[in-house]
């Protein structure tokens, strides 16, 4: 599946917030959502490794947060499911989703960057 396919969702939702428009505004916003979700992966592990399913689920739930006020879906879903978990102190398969949403924040981070600098499709 082609990315602008696969992120079509997204591309919406950036039409809705107005990020389409103003690429500077694009690029800023999408490597403020990257930098964030760094530090909530990271928060996300750390939680993990300590067990404690608390703060594991509270980043789980800003990273989630995050990801639908973006409207980037392939990061909300595993959050809410890290989210769950948590709140149910069922660990099992975090780490897997942990990974999914640090593939998926490389490769929806490279589309939305490309988009910035190459200009939005109309």
């Amino acid at each position: 599946m082609s990315d602008a396919r696969k992120y079509l969702d997204l591309v919406e939702r950036l039409r809705e917030i107005g990020l389409m428009d103003d690429h500077e505004l694009l690029a800023e916003t999408t490597q403020l959502f990257l930098n964030d979700s760094a530090v909530m992966v990271e928060a996300m592990k750390d939680s993990f490794s300590k067990g404690d399913a608390g703060a594991l689920g509270r980043a789980a739930h800003r990273l989630k947060g995050s990801a639908l006020n973006l409207g980037v879906a392939a990061v909300a879903g595993p959050a809410r499911s890290i989210e769950e978990k948590a709140r149910r102190s069922e660990l099992v398969d975090v780490v897997t989703a942990i990974a999914v949403i640090e593939n998926e924040l490389k490769c929806v981070g490279d589309f939305l960057l490309g988009l910035a600098k190459a200009g939005a499709p109309r």
